[in-house]
């Protein structure tokens, strides 16, 4: 879920990543620790220029507690916020004080240090420099530079992902797990397994055919004519992250309908609702540079099987296709590579991973989920029957004693085997209609 940065006056709350909400910025909390780490611009030339980047911890390190790093990645907004990381073990994680030393890095790309960089004298974007330097290879060399920072060469560190950041904690396994003791990641989209999987299917249009097959090809014929076809369908694209799983399927039909009427009134209090022009003004900015490459590395994966063509609707699809644009073209011409992931590398590792995901997540698909925890020896599945938001999970209390319970007694301890009986309600299975 996409957020805003400071400069615009909006930031993302802690929940969030990828595409989803953002919130009126809180007052700085009084009680943080930042720290500078200085590492190679690019860490393929690990000798040549270096760029600072900083880190918040959330409380004064202790070399006796486990270290755990909360990885966010290059379109999440969270750990710009001071005070962050200690409002996270608060109200996320449940861990209470003295339990670990959680660390969050403010990635590269949120100031000028990189970005900075990567603007011709006419002010064009250089996009295979930015590919180059801000792309995930990159963020995972500042992880790892981070974790020798902490705990030092030899050291194991835990790891918590959400969404974007939760694919960056399965990269950085692929090629630092064997110094992960642990790592939980909750609805991450790690895009090259749906590729790998031939996972092709966006939720939106199979669900709205279901629903109404008619109203759907008119939504496609509409579209296509419109030239607003790409903010109305970042409209449709963000609508999951705002309404409610069970009241999805109304609004979904409610906004659909709006568009064919052209209810101009109606779209745009959604436009505002869903704070689609601010994403615009977001994609804009510098910032947004950054953006492009994250969204480059979750769309094309799947987008070099699919042609989005003008017959269907495919918001996740079509949404991070506009973002990655310029970056698809270069790929297409072969002038920078594809998405890579090492997926062999997950089964070789002795780390424990917790994969949380979600029945009807329309970001990380469920197969995919299933598929990612299978990857792993040490891996375990919490399947929610839940969306990507894990609004059930949380409601329940079941989220946060989760995450605590499997980062401070690990699988195949009595107390997370007991926590999952008691949480089984909460898990989707498969059933006769599903």
């Amino acid at each position: 879920m996409l957020a805003l940065p400071a400069s615009l006056g909006l930031v993302l709350t802690l929940a969030q990543s990828m595409t989803g909400q953002v919130a009126a910025e809180a007052e700085p909390a009084a009680t943080w620790e930042r720290h500078e780490l200085r590492v190679p611009l690019d860490h393929d030339q690990p000798a040549g220029e270096s760029v600072r980047l900083v880190y918040e911890l959330a409380e004064p390190f202790d070399p006796r507690r486990p270290t755990l790093l909360w990885v966010a990645d290059g379109q999440q907004f969270q750990l710009r916020r001071e005070g962050a990381t200690r409002r996270l073990r608060d109200e996320r994680l449940g861990l209470p004080p003295g339990a670990v030393n959680l660390v969050g890095l403010v990635g590269r790309g949120f100031d000028d240090e990189v970005s900075g960089r990567l603007r011709s004298g006419d002010g064009r974007v250089d996009w295979a420099l930015a590919h180059r330097l801000l792309g995930s290879r990159q963020w995972v060399g500042d992880l790892e530079a981070l974790r020798r920072e902490l705990v030092g060469s030899e050291g194991k560190v835990l790891l918590y992902g959400v969404s974007g950041g939760g694919y960056l904690v399965h990269e950085y396994l692929a090629r630092h797990g064997a110094r992960v003791a642990r790592a939980v990641t909750e609805v991450a989209p790690v895009r090259p397994l749906d590729g790998w999987l031939g996972l092709f299917d966006d939720p939106f249009w199979r669900e709205l055919r279901g629903a109404d097959a008619g109203r759907a090809e008119a939504l496609a014929r509409a579209l296509a004519a419109d030239p607003r076809r790409s903010e109305l369908v970042r409209l449709l694209q963000r609508q999951h992250y705002f309404v409610g799983a069970a009241e999805l399927a109304v609004e979904r039909l409610a906004a659909v309908d709006e568009i064919l009427r052209g209810d101009a009134e109606a779209i745009a209090h959604r436009l505002e609702a869903y704070q689609v022009d601010a994403m615009r003004e977001l994609e804009a900015s510098e910032v947004g540079i950054g953006i492009a490459v994250r969204m480059y590395e979750f769309a094309e994966p799947v987008l070099r099987h699919v042609d989005l063509g003008q017959g269907s609707v495919h918001p996740n699809l079509e949404n991070e296709a506009s973002w990655a644009a310029p970056l698809l073209e270069l790929a297409r011409r072969g002038a920078i590579p594809p998405v890579a992931f090492d997926r062999r590398a997950l089964g070789r590792l002795a780390a424990e991973v917790l994969v949380i995901g979600g029945r009807w997540d329309q970001t990380a698909d469920y197969r995919a989920q299933i598929a990612l925890a299978a990857l792993y020896s040490e891996g375990e599945l919490f399947l929610a029957d839940d969306g990507h938001t894990l609004g059930r999970l949380e409601a329940a209390g079941g989220r946060r004693r989760l995450l605590a319970t499997f980062l401070r007694h690990g699988l195949g301890s009595p107390e997370l085997a007991a926590l999952l009986d008691e949480l089984d309600p909460l898990r989707w299975r498969e059933r006769g209609g599903d």
